[in-house]
């Protein structure tokens, strides 16, 4: 105990996960009474120490961390999750998250390939949620120039359960590049988004599966002549037996992904009820659509050494 030991404050993390944590931090506190209790010299320590804590939060005027009324604190937290608000937390983090991506994003091997002219894109990548996200990547990209707004095409098809291999053929045939996303270690299911059908949960690939997929499809690309984006999100160690397949590969070394709920009239509803619309977004899958049209330069350096083929 910290009175034994001399000491005014002990940092001893109790951790509550169920019932009987609850009941077992109750035993603790009723420990601790009952010796105070009953040693009169446990007493006279505490008192010491109760009133060295006192003076100490004088000095130094602790008080006025918590001194604030209620209303203060809940107009500070309304103005940090204010995203027009210039000097809120959640702006300056998201400020964070676009410099911390931008500067992440690393071209591993085929950077002479870049930046890419081509508004056909078909996309893999290893779940419905980041499908939508790079969708919104490209489109963004593109959004300000009506006439590449007007050729651009575009397909993604999630690999948590593994596509039929004659679609994704025909696509690659209607395509002029071929982006594929991949999460080596494979994310846990709690990572995926929520956007994958139960069904295909059930049959989810394993990641031999997906690897011996994507080396299919991309050879097959490759050998037509469509140009190959390899886009290790995770770890990139998987770029180098990638590489006799693909042309281009660019890392991200993250793929976190952010979801919101717009809440839009939408007047096909009755009685004019609001439907609320989701938008998946991701800085790191914003830069590296940056990087594939050339807005940006791969700034990031990959951890491991790659043979550079040009």
């Amino acid at each position: 105990m910290p009175l034994m030991l001399d000491a005014d404050i002990a940092l001893m993390p109790f951790i509550i996960r169920n019932k009987q944590d609850i009941a077992r931090f109750i035993q603790l506190l009723d420990n601790v009474a009952k010796t105070l209790y009953s040693q009169k010299e446990s007493r006279a320590v505490q008192r010491a120490s109760f009133a060295r804590i006192a003076k100490t939060k004088q000095r130094f005027q602790l008080e006025r961390f918590v001194s604030k009324p209620v209303t203060w604190w809940i107009d500070e937290a309304e103005e940090n999750q204010d995203i027009n608000e210039p000097q809120s937390l959640r702006r300056k983090g998201n400020q964070l998250k676009k410099a911390l991506s931008k500067a992440s994003v690393s071209v591993l091997y085929g950077k002479s390939y870049l930046p890419l002219t081509s508004r056909r894109f078909l996309t893999l990548m290893p779940d419905a949620a980041r499908c939508l996200a790079f969708e919104n990547a490209l489109l963004t990209r593109f959004a300000n120039n009506e006439k590449a707004l007007s050729h651009f095409q575009f397909a993604c098809l999630p690999m948590v359960e593994l596509p039929s291999i004659s679609l994704v053929k025909k696509l690659i045939n209607d395509t002029d590049v071929l982006v594929v996303g991949d999460i080596t270690p494979r994310h846990a299911t709690y990572e995926l988004g929520g956007l994958d059908s139960v069904q295909n949960l059930k049959h989810r690939a394993t990641q031999t599966q997906l690897h011996t997929f994507m080396k299919e499809v991309m050879g097959y690309a490759k050998a037509r002549g469509k140009t190959v984006v390899f886009a290790p999100l995770r770890m990139p160690y998987v770029a180098m037996s990638m590489q006799p397949y693909a042309d281009i590969a660019i890392a991200t070394h993250s793929y976190v992904i952010e979801k919101n709920s717009t809440a839009e009239n939408d007047v096909t509803l009755a009685k004019g009820r609001a439907q609320a619309l989701l938008v998946v977004t991701s800085e790191v899958l914003n830069a590296l659509a940056k990087v594939i049209v050339g807005e940006i330069q791969g700034q990031g350096r990959s951890p491991v050494t790659l043979t550079q083929s040009n």
